[in-house]
């Protein structure tokens, strides 16, 4: 029971950060989400307990995949749509290397702490530190060269992270084990990143360089 009653406090908390430092535009929103998983993994290799290898991990899984999935239904139809036809290969990659991440994810939430589990995680960590700097140093600069509005795309894109949060937090409270992190691959529908990805997500804005 406290364990259920642990990890809502800890989202909760989350969601309170979350709207509390409101990223200026959706790029900022990513970045900060960037910058929180890099924080936790730092904290991962510093912890001396199994246990508290443990706890990390389960939050490291949690940022990650409610990252991926805001990414996938909301910021790649997105940035594909104005992109058009100059993106050949960015969402595409992005995809694919999400894809290899979930599968690592899976592998580590499950994995017991034995000798092989922080070689897991750094597995886990190298790969997350390369996704992170492909989007930041190529997508993430042709995006703000587009006339999508970064704005607007960051208020959905916070909406739908607090709603998995508070989704994640709900079912925690509503079970003898916490949800795991991967419950969150499953069952998204296309029609979400239909919608995330349409007319409406677009728009001129004061964020596009020309």
């Amino acid at each position: 029971m406290p364990r259920k009653k642990t990890l809502r406090s800890k989202v909760t908390e989350k969601m309170f950060e979350a709207e509390k430092s409101r990223p200026s535009d959706a790029i900022e929103l990513l970045k900060t989400d960037h910058k929180e998983a890099t924080a936790l993994f730092k904290k991962f290799f510093k912890a001396r307990t199994a246990a508290q290898k443990k706890e990390l991990v389960g939050e490291i899984c949690l940022a990650l995949s409610i990252h991926m999935r805001i990414e996938e239904e909301i910021f790649y139809p997105a940035v594909k749509q104005a992109l058009g036809k100059d993106d050949k290969e960015l969402v595409p990659e992005a995809r694919v290397e999400h894809s290899s991440l979930k599968n690592l994810i899976t592998d580590v939430e499950a994995a017991e702490p034995d000798e092989e589990f922080d070689a897991r995680v750094q597995v886990m960590c190298e790969y997350t530190n390369h996704h992170v700097k492909e989007e930041e140093t190529e997508m993430f600069p042709k995006v703000r060269d587009t006339d999508l509005d970064l704005e607007v795309l960051c208020q959905k894109l916070l909406e739908r992270k607090l709603a998995l949060m508070d989704s994640i937090a709900s079912k925690a409270s509503g079970r003898a084990k916490p949800p795991r992190p991967s419950s969150l691959f499953k069952g998204r529908g296309a029609r979400a990143g239909a919608r995330s990805g349409s007319s409406r997500s677009t728009g001129r804005t004061s964020h596009a360089r020309h």
